[in-house]
């Protein structure tokens, strides 16, 4: 199968493992990044205006968009996915042959606007049932 793994960038290996884990099961995966050049550019201009900011955020969200409609996944898994814009989320989700699935081990109310992100999902895992 071939499964799309989106990601933030993290000081522990869980992007890393979950794919580790597919290869293992026999399954093609293609990484992306979400908060790796995108958010280095935006930490390193902090100075950066609003507009700016936005602009990177479109571009981030669009070659997500794009890199789904290129490689046509049987899944997406999107680990946490808090920065993902919903309107990026709906483009990938009408680009897949597949389901889309997000996995997260944080607390999703700690994050503005996710409860409109985990809408966009055909299946949402947390980490405590406590957030459900």
């Amino acid at each position: 199968m071939r499964i799309l793994i989106v990601a933030p960038e993290l000081p522990h290996p869980w992007m890393q493992d979950t794919i580790r884990a597919l290869h293992r099961l026999g399954h093609v995966t293609l990484p992306f990044l979400y908060t790796q050049r995108w958010v280095n550019r935006l930490q390193a201009v902090p100075v950066l205006t609003g507009a700016f900011r936005r602009r990177w955020r479109l571009e981030r969200d669009d070659a997500l968009v794009q890199l789904a409609r290129r490689m046509k996944p049987q899944l997406v898994l999107v680990l946490r996915g808090e920065l993902i814009s919903v309107e990026a989320l709906v483009a990938v989700k009408r680009a897949v042959d597949g389901p889309m699935v997000t996995w997260w081990v944080d607390d999703p109310d700690r994050y503005p606007g996710s409860m409109d992100r985990l809408r966009c999902y055909d299946h949402v895992f947390l980490f405590d049932r406590g957030c459900v």
